[in-house]
C-alpha cells in the first residue's frame, strides 16, 4: 500500500494545469487514502501506474501522422504546446488575435 503511494506521489504534474491546482496524482492519492485495496489490488494497480510512467501505450499504440496533424488544423497541437509554454512563462496572446481568432503558424 505504501509502495503504491509513493507511486503515486511520483507522477509528474500535467504540464496543462497551472500548479497548485487539482492534478491526476492529486485524484489517485485520494482514492489510494479512501481505499483499502487488498495485496492483489493493490500490486494491479502499482503496475498500472508503471505502465503509465514508463508510455509503453504510446510504445504499443503509436498515434498516427494522421491524428497528430488533423487536416483541418495541421498546427493544432504545435500551437497548444506552444501556448502552454508561453503561458507558464506569463506571456499571454495579443488582444487582437483573441478577438479576430487568428491562428497562423506556430
Amino acid at each position: 500500500m505504501s509502495n503504491l503511494a509513493a507511486l503515486v506521489r511520483a507522477l509528474p504534474p500535467t504540464p496543462f494545469r497551472a500548479q497548485g491546482t487539482p492534478q491526476l496524482a492529486d485524484a489517485l492519492e485520494a482514492i489510494v487514502r479512501r481505499s483499502s485495496p487488498s495485496e492483489a489490488r493493490a500490486a494491479a494497480a502499482a503496475a498500472a501506474i508503471e505502465r503509465l510512467q514508463a508510455g509503453r501505450a504510446l510504445a504499443e499504440f503509436p498515434l498516427s501522422d494522421r491524428t497528430l496533424r488533423p487536416a483541418h488544423d495541421v498546427h493544432l497541437y504545435d500551437r497548444t504546446r506552444e501556448g502552454v509554454h508561453r503561458s507558464a512563462k506569463g506571456i499571454g496572446r495579443s488582444w487582437w488575435k483573441r478577438f479576430f481568432q487568428v491562428k497562423g503558424q506556430v
